[in-house]
């Protein structure tokens, strides 16, 4: 359950739902739907939707092979409903077109706790628009994705599809993508099933060149009204026609028992009543093997011949040769699948006419795939016979992979297992325990340990371990676990000293957790408690853990040296947080861990910024771009580059910042995802910078609104800062002074400094003239330990070199202070020339000198911070 630098391998995922179906060539040739499919092309999106047996994916399939580019073929089950899952087959997909490609998604979407599925789609487009190619990505089946992360990613990555990308979607549906919308702005085309039925010309083709049958105009009209062109329909009519389909004469009869048919039936009736023609006309031997294997999603000889209880593979090649729907699933043809629709109707026959042998078949099917090393599918028949114990047995003894790759599927499997089940076996509870926890269900979780605990002392040994460790220090484990998740430190320090003990140290279970392993997405701040802005208890917390280390080498020793060095340069203990940051760096680089050292290097610029060394500060971010660059973490790309474009802003460089900007996918109006913190308040300070105050403000709010939710404090409290700062630039000195005050109370309770620090001389008026009304302004005025805060604050303003307006006034020379108060009259660059004899030129780099020289971006804050020399 380490971490670890390099992402997994993806040998846990099907490799048979990322080949093509192999489904023989159409005999009747379909140029108008293929002209659609090459016009979609021009689009972003090509929809097929169409129900069961319409013939979507041989038309998809058949159109790709035909086509000169790359492309990525999945085909989706219920079992894709989870994010991961999804994101790791779509990199999956990518891979054959170029080795290596979205390694640094997959590291992301492994690596971060709580990711965010905007984040991964933005690292997979730049890698795929960096590609000299064009690509096509192909989703079948999408209608059994139900999960709403999911469908928010792909409209995500709808919205800003790389040129050279195209995605082609077959659903029996209308997805939950935003289609009128695409529709408008012709970036979707569709092909539905009006377009895929066979019309009366294709219907006689069909049967001509399958069974050399003419038909007559009343056959065709009874064909083309019964089946309504229905694909599927026509192929089992043309199975019924004799044992392999070929028979002229059984066709001719079927025909005529189908036309005297009376009534009207609707698909499934059809479909229903030819599966019964279609089994008639097979051997028993054939019928059986049907029958059978309609339990299985997909199979092989092997699993065949253990599933019907028969030597010879003999009735698959036979249901092959036959054209009975089996669909091959890989290039070699060893595996296959039913036609869905077929599959179906085959397994409704089986329960109706042999429910008795349904769950031995389940049963013969999970042990067939445990012995072959298929866990996933052995549980899930061993579930489906209700045969629980095996499938407790498998879940507790392959745990550790199931809870790396198949949490949702756990949860649905517990959601079957009888509940005495659940609490009298510990290790399992402990593992339901931990399904539930990883989805913020803390009080289920703990109403499963506290019905579980009494078995703990059952004696039975076998229910004493997992994964051949004390299962006391899991119970504990998923006891801290949800102490950590509602905030409960005191407790969970006491429960980490139980799992220390009891698994050998720290660094099994629980400690990812505790120290926060990429918990939610790039932010700055480390830490399970640094992402939400707690600096006490990062530092009460992590310190102990590091004493208690094995190893000084260890991915979580780097991770919490970084995030210590981080809060104590919060706090503004320069020394000490250059100390940490070091450590943190150093491990980091050797473990090649992004998690560690971009935000110990980051943070090291930073301190450069506070001594006053901009060009270091730079330095310091080509440094850690580098590193980055050189072990592909290009998840961490973004958050470095809006630290540089927060250096470039701090410079007096928006133009700078601007370009990133265009960038970075962010929208004033859009969705506000919390794994992009960072980059958001960049772009929130860009706003400011520009003086678009009208929009800088209402996207604060927007941000505001969710951090509160997410009690993201240190994320609010520079927020109100940045907003203190727009209104007294509109001179709504007041509503500023109120917004500052909520900032300091929000950052007080962790004591935070170089928060408001950091924003130098500009904040310095605002700070003042909250000091001066403090007590009419501030609800925690009366507080003692609020007013210590405060006059600290203020205190290393006035203390701080340079801080005060009129140290950084001291550093102009006379002429400079002559075009600074030219400045504050409103005179432009050209007036300022003439009025001091010189040029605009000139003017300019006076200009630029003095910006420099206050830390300031642009004349507004300059000639703020004149006013600040005549007011103090």
């Amino acid at each position: 359950m380490y971490p670890q630098s390099e992402s997994r391998p993806l040998s846990h995922l099907l490799q048979t739902k990322l080949h093509i179906p192999g489904t023989g060539s159409t005999l009747v040739q379909r140029p108008s739907l293929r002209r659609l499919l090459d016009q979609g092309l021009g689009a972003k999106l090509t929809l097929v939707t169409a129900p069961a047996g319409f013939g979507k994916s041989t038309l998809i399939t058949e159109w790709i092979r035909q086509q000169p580019y790359s492309y990525g073929w999945i085909s989706l089950d219920g079992r894709d409903n989870d994010l991961v899952r999804f994101m790791e087959y779509l990199i999956a997909a990518l891979r054959p077109i170029q080795p290596g490609l979205c390694d640094s998604v997959l590291q992301y979407i492994q690596e971060t706790r709580n990711l965010s599925v905007e984040t991964a789609m933005t690292l997979l487009m730049n890698e795929v628009q960096a590609l000299n190619q064009e690509i096509i990505i192909i989703l079948d089946d999408y209608h059994v994705i139900c999960e709403s992360s999911i469908h928010h990613g792909l409209t995500f990555l709808l919205t800003y599809l790389p040129r050279n990308m195209h995605m082609v979607i077959a659903s029996r549906s209308e997805p939950q993508l935003p289609l009128p919308a695409m529709l408008a702005r012709r970036q979707l085309v569709r092909i539905s099933a009006n377009d895929l039925r066979f019309t009366a010309d294709e219907i006689r083709e069909l049967f001509e060149l399958t069974v050399e049958k003419r038909l007559t105009k009343e056959e065709l009209a009874c064909l083309e009204r019964r089946t309504e062109g229905w694909i599927a329909g026509l192929q089992m009519i043309l199975l019924s026609g004799g044992e392999y389909g070929v028979s002229t004469t059984e066709t001719n009869l079927f025909i005529d028992s189908f036309k005297q048919h009376p009534s009207e039936e609707v698909e499934g009736d059809i479909a229903d009543y030819l599966t019964e023609e279609v089994l008639a006309r097979q051997s028993p031997d054939v019928q059986q093997f049907l029958l059978k294997t309609a339990v299985l999603e997909r199979m092989n000889e092997s699993l065949c011949r253990h599933i019907i209880q028969k030597e010879s593979g003999q009735s698959l090649y036979e249901a092959v040769q036959a054209g009975l729907f089996l669909i091959p699933l890989d290039r070699d043809r060893v595996w296959y699948r039913y036609h869905h629709m077929f599959g179906r109707l085959l397994y409704n026959r089986l329960t109706r006419q042999y429910a008795e042998i349904v769950p031995e078949l389940h049963r013969r099917a999970s042990e067939w795939f445990r012995i072959n090393g298929y866990t996933v599918e052995a549980v899930e028949h061993a579930v489906a016979a209700t045969d629980f114990n095996t499938a407790c047995e498998l879940i507790v003894q392959e745990a550790s992979e199931l809870l790396r790759n198949e949490m949702h599927m756990l949860l649905r499997w517990f959601g079957q297992f009888p509940e005495n089940l659940l609490t009298h076996n510990p290790a399992l509870a402990v593992l339901y325990a931990w399904s539930l926890a990883t989805f913020d269900r803390l009080e289920e979780a703990e109403d499963v340990l506290d019905r579980a605990e009494p078995y703990l002392d059952s004696g039975e040994t076998e229910l004493q371990s997992l994964n051949g460790e004390d299962i006391l220090g899991y119970f504990a484990a998923m006891r801290c676990m949800i102490c950590l998740g509602r905030n409960e430190t005191e407790k969970a320090v006491v429960y980490n000293e139980e799992i220390m003990r009891r698994l050998g140290g720290v660094g099994n279970i629980s400690t990812a957790y505790i120290v926060g392993y990429n918990h939610d997405g790039e932010s700055l701040l480390r830490g399970r408690f640094g992402f939400f802005g707690g600096l006490k208890q990062t530092l009460a917390i992590y310190p102990p853990l590091i004493a208690r280390w094995q190893s000084a080498h260890d991915h979580f020793y780097g991770y919490l040296h970084t995030a210590i060095g981080e809060c104590y340069y919060e706090r503004d203990d320069l020394a000490q947080a250059e100390k940490y940051v070091n450590i943190g760096a150093s491990v980091g680089l050797k473990c090649e861990n992004a998690g560690i050292f971009v935000p110990a290097l980051l943070t090291k610029a930073r301190m450069s910024l506070a001594h006053g060394e901009q060009e270091a500060a730079f330095a310091l971010v080509q440094e850690v771009r580098n590193q980055a660059l050189r072990i592909h973490a290009l998840s961490f790309m973004p958050v470095i580059d809006a630290f540089e474009a927060r250096l470039f802003i701090r410079a007096g460089q928006p133009q700078h910042a601007a370009r990133w900007a265009e960038n970075c996918r962010l929208q004033v109006d859009g969705w506000i995802d919390p794994s992009r913190e960072f980059e958001q308040i960049t772009l929130l300070r860009l706003l400011v910078s520009l003086d678009d105050g009208e929009t800088a403000y209402r996207y604060a709010e927007r941000l505001v609104q969710v951090y509160e939710l997410k009690n993201r404090k240190a994320a609010v409290a520079e927020i109100r800062i940045l907003q203190a700062l727009l209104l007294e630039r509109q001179k709504n000195l007041s509503a500023a002074v109120k917004k500052l005050d909520q900032s300091l109370v929000r950052a007080f309770s962790e004591g935070y400094i170089r928060l408001f620090a950091d924003e130098g001389a500009k904040l310095y008026r605002l700070l003042t003239l909250w000091k001066r009304q403090r007590s009419s302004v501030s609800k925690r005025a009366q507080d003692p330990f609020f007013q210590d805060y405060t006059d600290t604050l203020f205190s290393f303003f006035q203390e701080e070199d340079g801080a005060s307006p009129q140290h950084l006034l001291s550093r102009l020379t006379r002429q400079e202070m002559n075009v600074l108060n030219l400045l504050a009259q409103g005179f432009a660059n050209r007036d300022i020339a003439e009025t001091l004899s010189t040029s605009t030129e000139t003017v300019k780099r006076h200009c630029k000198n003095i910006y420099k020289k206050l830390s300031v971006s642009n004349r507004h804050e300059a000639v703020s911070l004149l006013s600040d020399h005549f007011i103090v």
